[in-house]
């Protein structure tokens, strides 16, 4: 193979592996919620593939695999596979969060419980497996590629800087169809051309490949086909983050499309295939108009009505109020309510695009046409950092996250927004006299007591959580309601007009009587320890379960993945491993300073990324004879991120803060790029080397679980003793003689 045609394959393959790699993380984590709960096991299962792969390079490859591990996934998440269970038809691969509910330590949207638990769990377990084990396959054959060039490559600084530079446009690839809204069967049909241009690069034209590429075709086109009915009454979009589907409220005026002409009746929207929010007509002049609605119409039947409407209570118990900030204004219910109540300002803050862009033109009311409503399209703790207004009223809508904030931490989109620091933050937006507002969908009575502590101890006094559910048990709907001056809201509840003073006081939920085992800990959320779903630092059961399966299994094929007479490099093993959990480390800790967004995840992976290839041109100018100077270079810089806190850069404007911390963050990258490819320009087996970090990788992803333990900040200690080992490890040579 000549040069360009060398350097092309490896451009390609490693595009192409970033590119679908993302692409699966997102679509099967969206499709199959399982994987946002089971936070980076896709992500897992693509590293095990493209590392085994690299590893097995000298078999044969066999790209028809690639194509049919990705149509096998296809109709696993496209075509219902219904068993039947207690009396529910479930999906057996769609509906693994429903078979996974025995797991009581883990909180999933919309358990069901059921006599047959251990039977759904078994199942769920199986299911699970499979969609990892078919997502490995989909990128073995990649990985092969990939490692029979690093082979054959005659400058290792040259081919790893192609495979970063090329993965750096994948990322930037992957954001920029994003932006456009593209759907999955978008991303999947070019990672499937791209492998058909890598199959004729490498002139590999067997007659399986062949047909399997036309047969991939096919299943893409009539599997997505087959789910978008022209007769279903819905809308689907793909925003950045999430699935969005929008079906309208029936039944609506006839004569009209509903989705190209706004219907007055409003409509319900799914994220991620889970019902999450309605945008209903609540103005008086609909309820005069269509009054039928509100007594026929379930939807409408079911939506309280005045003072006892979450969308309306702030602005009925604060009459009067001129201004109040959103968080997690969605589609513009909340902004509606304020809107109606005569607020003069509203600023609504919303991290999705999508569902603003829905809300903007769908919403019955248009009220983000008001021009009293400015939008920001932002991460909640980004915005407060920001902002310099304050606010009459401080209003945390439903955030609850149906999403990971990245493809490559254990984060959920809301994670950070309901931490101690979150809200001494907010506090300081708040008026003397302002409300602060927290209205939450409890799943689980610990969770609305957290939530209610981490208030009181912000405010400095118990707050008053209202029950907005028939139950009144503590769970569903709740407001929880503080400020500044305790008695003036003491005094507003008693001097309210009409009934809502008695329905506040009949509402009212004490979560530390009664409802709550006091013997149980419920440990405070704060930035270091953010996970709001889970009771107290713990390894939940699925995680460990899921884990110990996938090690043992591992164990178990040793002889399929490890050749016979080759052990895998444990140098690259461990700095593969330590890489991943520094990387953690490194998304976090940006999310922390400019927020969850999109483009920030974007942005922190292209640095990275680049911080690699500053690594690869340092060596290739400069001659490193011994690694334990970059080795102390990167424990001394992991040091500072771990004594340094983040809170100082705060105070700094927006670039020098970007540019200082930056610095900071990814100066670890810098070295750990340099004794990574001075060890790789070393080695005389590049395949073994470069598969053997990628599946430590993979034991760095499930590393990754343990701040649910001893808390991110914790994980730097781990990351210096990962990087140890991979010191112990290296081998003596003569770098500068390679």
């Amino acid at each position: 193979m000549n040069p360009f045609r060398q350097n092309s394959v490896l451009f390609l393959v490693s595009f192409i592996t970033l590119f679908l790699e993302i692409a699966l993380i997102r679509w099967v984590s969206t499709e199959i919620r399982i994987f946002a709960y089971l936070s980076n096991f896709v992500l897992l299962a693509c590293f095990i593939g493209i590392g085994s792969g690299c590893y097995l390079s000298s078999q044969k490859n066999r790209l028809y695999i690639s194509f049919l591990a990705l149509s096998l996934l296809i109709i696993f998440i496209q075509i219902p596979i219904k068993i039947n269970l207690t009396g529910h038809e479930l999906d057996i691969f769609t509906d693994i969060p429903v078979l996974l509910a025995a797991f009581k330590d883990s909180v999933i949207h919309y358990q069901r419980t059921s006599e047959k638990l251990r039977l759904m769990q078994a199942i769920g377990v199986i299911s699970t497996l499979t969609m990892f084990f078919v997502i490995m396959l989909a990128l073995f054959p990649l990985g092969q590629i990939l490692g029979r060039v690093f082979d054959n490559h005659k400058d290792t600084i040259k081919a790893y800087s192609i495979n970063v530079g090329a993965s750096l446009l994948g990322v930037w690839a992957f954001s920029g169809i994003s932006f456009v809204y593209a759907p999955p069967q978008i991303w999947l049909v070019i990672s499937l051309i791209l492998t058909g241009i890598l199959m004729i690069l490498l002139k590999d034209f067997s007659k399986k490949n062949i047909v399997t590429f036309f047969i991939c075709l096919i299943v893409i086109y009539f599997c997505f086909a087959q789910k978008e009915n022209p007769n279903d009454l819905q809308k689907t979009i793909w925003s950045p983050y999430q699935k969005l589907t929008l079906r309208p409220v029936m039944p609506f005026k006839t004569g009209i499309d509903p989705f190209t002409e706004r219907s007055i009746a409003g409509y319900m929207i799914d994220v991620n295939n889970v019902g999450f929010m309605n945008m209903l007509n609540l103005s008086d002049s609909f309820k005069k108009a269509y009054s039928e609605y509100f007594v026929r119409q379930p939807m409408y039947k079911g939506e309280p009505q005045g003072f006892q409407n979450l969308f309306n209570f702030p602005y009925m118990l604060k009459a009067g109020a001129e201004s109040v900030v959103i968080f997690g204004a969605g589609a513009g219910a909340d902004v509606a309510g304020a809107l109606r109540a005569g607020v003069k300002k509203v600023d609504a803050v919303e991290i999705d695009p999508g569902i603003y862009r829905l809300g903007l033109d769908y919403h019955p009311e248009e009220p983000y046409s008001d021009p009293r409503v400015h939008v920001f399209i932002d991460d909640a703790r980004s915005y407060v950092k920001k902002t310099k207004d304050t606010y009459d009223i401080v209003y945390f809508g439903l955030l609850d996250a149906h999403a990971q904030s990245s493809s490559m931490n254990n984060m959920r989109m809301d994670h950070y927004v309901y931490t101690k620091e979150s809200f001494e933050e907010a506090k300081q937006l708040l008026n003397p006299d302002g409300l602060f507002v927290v209205n939450f969908f409890v799943q689980r009575i610990w969770i609305g007591k957290r939530i209610k502590d981490l208030v009181r101890d912000t405010f400095g006094w118990e707050p008053i959580v209202v029950a907005f559910d028939q139950r009144k048990n503590g769970l569903g709907k709740v407001a929880i309601i503080s400020g500044h001056n305790r008695e003036y809201i003491i005094n507003l509840i008693k001097n309210s007009e009409g009934a809502l003073g008695p329905f506040i006081v009949n509402r009212l939920l004490n979560y530390d009587q009664g409802m709550f085992d006091n013997n149980l800990t419920v440990t405070e959320t704060n930035d270091n320890w953010p996970y709001l779903y889970l009771r107290q630092p713990l390894i939940p059961e699925m995680y460990l379960l899921m884990t110990g399966i996938l090690i043992g299994l591992f164990i178990l094929s040793k002889g399929i993945f490890i050749k016979k007479g080759q052990r895998l490099d444990f140098h690259f093993f461990f700095l593969g491993a330590a890489f991943l959990l520094l990387e953690f480390q490194n998304i976090n800790k940006t999310a922390l300073l400019f927020g969850s967004t999109w483009i920030v995840n974007a942005v922190n992976i292209s640095a990275i990324l680049i911080f690699i290839l500053l690594a690869n041109l340092f060596v290739s100018k400069i001659t490193i004879r011994n690694l334990k100077i970059p080795y102390l270079c990167l424990f001394l810089s992991l040091l500072i991120i771990f004594v340094v806190p983040l809170n100082i850069f705060n105070a700094l404007g927006y670039w020098p803060k970007s540019i200082l911390a930056g610095i900071m963050l990814n100066l670890p990258i810098f070295f750990a790029g340099i004794i990574f490819i001075t060890s790789f320009k070393a080695t005389d087996n590049k395949s073994v080397a470069f598969g053997s970090n990628l599946i430590g990788a993979a034991a760095g992803g499930l590393l990754e679980c343990l701040p649910f333990l001893i808390g991110i900040r914790m994980l730097v200690l781990v990351t210096m003793g990962v990087y140890f080992l991979s010191l112990l490890f290296i081998k003596r040579v003569e770098f500068c003689a390679r």
